[in-house]
């Protein structure tokens, strides 16, 4: 009985097999690829082929690949010869293959790379001190200064005239020093005199008139004097008439608004002035 040679498809070797092994599958010593065996011709005339059916499982164990004819592992879906895939039904690449069983790899690497860049700064900063510190105090912003109050033109002349009231007691002292020594006057007229002096130098506020009124808290009224109570100032702002106590404004504002303490003031400085009440 004649051997029948049989080529591999898949890795082009060729080998002798039995005659007896016709129309069967071999497997390729090279490869192991199951292989069918032809018939040869003059078999095939004296009797009819013996009909091939083709098993789902070899020899070893496993199943066979619809695409290859390899053997695939009991439980596997994939074909590790030719990448066939049982689930869909398509080739898949080896390149695909690598990149989808590397991206689990990629993403564990990763993880571990910030876990140490995260541990290396905790160490840090450990190292250091920074941890359980004391936060740094932040600064407090400074108010900022008051910004210049500016008057009106019309009081200036007011202003002035109110801070330099005291320079007056002076040269009326010196007078009624001068006419006791002289003449003698009496405290009525150093009180007359006096007046005298401060209404000339220093007149009071009249309703109409440009006035700015100073408290002694600081704050200040600037607007047109509408009023002198016995008791109070009434002057018309940008906000509409306001009234004010005498007893809360400063003392050079009172005196060119209140006459009585006008008065008072002028009485105390005559006083002075005398030398001794024997000489009325």
């Amino acid at each position: 009985m004649a051997d029948i040679e049989v080529h591999c498809g898949s890795c082009g070797s060729a080998f002798l097999v039995s005659e007896s092994m016709a129309g069967l599958v071999a497997t390729c010593p090279t490869c192991e690829r199951q292989i069918s065996v032809p018939i040869p011709e003059g078999a095939r005339g004296g009797e009819r082929p013996k009909l091939q059916i083709k098993r789902e499982t070899t020899l070893t164990g496993g199943k066979r690949c619809p695409n290859c004819d390899g053997t695939i592992p009991d439980g596997a879906v994939i074909c590790v010869q030719c990448g066939y895939d049982m689930r869909t039904g398509r080739t898949v690449s080896s390149r695909g293959m690598g990149a989808q069983a590397a991206k689990p790899l990629f993403a564990l690497l990763g993880v571990v790379i910030l876990g140490g860049i995260v541990w290396t700064v905790l160490r840090l900063r450990s190292d250091s001190g920074v941890i359980g510190d004391a936060p740094p105090a932040v600064p407090v912003a400074q108010p900022a200064a008051p910004a210049a109050v500016q008057e009106p033109a019309g009081t200036t002349a007011v202003a002035e005239a109110t801070a330099s009231i005291e320079s007056v007691v002076p040269a009326v002292s010196a007078v009624a020093e001068t006419n006791e020594v002289e003449q003698g006057p009496s405290l009525a007229e150093i009180q007359e005199k006096l007046t005298q002096a401060l209404n000339a130098r220093y007149p009071m506020f009249t309703p109409g008139s440009a006035v700015v009124l100073r408290r002694v808290n600081g704050l200040v009224h600037r607007g047109t004097l509408v009023a002198l109570g016995p008791e109070s100032v009434t002057v018309h702002t940008e906000e509409g008439d306001v009234e004010v106590a005498y007893d809360v404004l400063d003392r050079q504002t009172r005196m060119l608004c209140d006459a009585a303490f006008r008065q008072k003031y002028v009485e105390h400085r005559s006083k002075q002035a005398v030398p001794s009440a024997e000489t009325f």
